[in-house]
């Protein structure tokens, strides 16, 4: 069988058994990952953070943010460019005005609106994804959005992916391409994985 297909297999079980999760049990778990995420002294010395809006049963982010901002942080969510398969990193002050449902049906800034920051002067990145290992191999979507916008952070900026603990797989290097960018941190209900990148 070959990477593409071992790929799609992986990613269909590991999103039905994402989707069997019910609303509360997606509450619960999350406020889990949020609070190990709020522990940490990434979260606590960051002053601008990228967080994606949560879709489909993902862990959810919008916690993340009030509290981030009740901490007097700065939030910038993800303006995606669907035609270039691009993301916009874009200030955002409130969730209730600032945003509209985007490409995917996933909430984003309003375009109107945008606000965009330099990706390097961001401190720390929250990525969504389907699956994660113990060496910091991450397997999204299939679209490469944040693997091409990884790279224009800068070497201080810390990837962190949040996801439940039946999302880590022990090892997907085999699975892996070149391309695809590693996370420094998996967050999930269980645990704080640091890989030593």
């Amino acid at each position: 069988m070959d990477k593409v297909a071992r790929k799609a297999i992986l990613r269909t079980k590991i999103i039905e058994q994402r989707t069997a999760l019910t609303k509360h049990e997606v509450s619960c778990l999350s406020q889990k990952i949020a609070s190990n995420l709020f522990d940490s002294h990434i979260f606590k010395e960051a002053g601008l953070i990228m967080v994606y809006m949560a879709f489909r049963n993902e862990v959810l982010t919008k916690s993340i943010i009030e509290k981030s901002w009740v901490a007097g942080k700065k939030i910038v969510l993800p303006y995606v460019v669907s035609e270039q398969k691009t993301i916009i990193p874009s200030l955002v002050g409130n969730l209730q005005t600032h945003l509209i449902t985007g490409a995917y049906g996933i909430l984003e800034p309003d375009p109107q609106h945008l606000n965009p920051v330099e990706p390097v002067q961001i401190d720390l990145v929250l990525l969504p994804g389907v699956a994660f290992d113990y060496q910091g191999n991450r397997l999204g979507y299939g679209g490469g959005y944040y693997d091409r916008f990884l790279p224009q952070c800068g070497s201080n900026t810390i990837f962190i992916a949040l996801g439940y603990h039946f999302q880590v797989i022990k090892d997907l290097s085999d699975l892996v391409e070149k391309h695809d960018q590693k996370v420094h941190y998996v967050i999930t209900d269980q645990e704080v994985l640091y890989i030593e990148c």
